[in-house]
């Protein structure tokens, strides 16, 4: 892959653009430890979920369970039938959509070392790319990593990271993730071997790619929109 040719543009908008900016999730309890999926039904339906400001009909599909702790993240592909959910309790539960059947759980880090998963995507082949933190040692300082695992479950890759990952984005072959230095880091999505390093002013709250590749949006902590030039080839779509 090329990347070269990277300029920048700084938009001001404001903050609560970038807290609009997620991925919305119901929560159950004070303590969230299982998520719903949702889909849109026509607006005279009983039950109606707030999304961007317009009320929108949605009707529950599922009610997913399995974690002991608070759910963190949560990423689901329907072109696969595959929703992942992570925890605090360290485990990544592995469920289908259309029928909210457990297939499995995933456990980064070791037994020994409480492990947190702090952000995860999903690439379009199914692989499982989350973000971790980890304290271990008698200063119990933080350790972040990032693993990616096949569509299987299988695990593929850990790499530790400098800081903690704010945001994250799978396309194709490559993971781009930005985190609390302020840095965007692209990387080869089954070695994650760094390819492009870029510093922004503040860390990025979101990402995202245009259509065509050409553009990365990061949306960041400081109430910025940054608009980022990058040469990707233009087949990762």
């Amino acid at each position: 892959m090329t990347v070269s040719n990277i300029s920048r543009t700084s938009v001001s908008i404001s903050s609560s653009l970038t807290e609009n900016i997620k991925f919305t999730i119901e929560f159950i309890s004070r303590v969230l430890t299982s998520f719903v999926i949702k889909k849109r039904t026509r607006p005279n339906n009983e039950t109606r979920i707030a999304l961007q400001g317009k009320d929108v009909g949605a009707k529950r599909l599922q009610v997913l369970y399995g974690h002991e702790d608070e759910i963190t993240c949560v990423a689901i592909m329907t072109e696969l039938d595959l929703a992942v959910s992570g925890s605090k309790d360290g485990t990544l539960n592995i469920y289908t959509v259309r029928e909210g059947i457990y297939l499995h759980t995933l456990r980064p880090g070791t037994d020994d070392i409480k492990t947190q998963i702090s952000y995860l995507v999903l690439s379009e082949q199914g692989h499982i790319i989350a973000a971790t933190k980890s304290a271990s040692g008698i200063s119990n300082q933080a350790k972040h990593f990032t693993c990616v695992y096949s569509v299987n479950g299988k695990h593929l890759w850990t790499e530790p990271n400098s800081s903690a990952v704010t945001s994250m984005i799978a396309n194709k072959d490559y993971v781009i993730s930005g985190n609390t230095r302020g840095q965007i880091i692209i990387s080869e999505l089954h070695r994650l071997r760094q390819v492009k390093t870029l510093s922004l002013s503040s860390p990025a709250r979101h990402l995202t790619l245009t259509s065509r590749n050409t553009h990365l949006l990061a949306s960041l902590q400081s109430g910025k929109l940054m608009v980022v030039g990058v040469a990707l080839p233009i087949d990762l779509k």
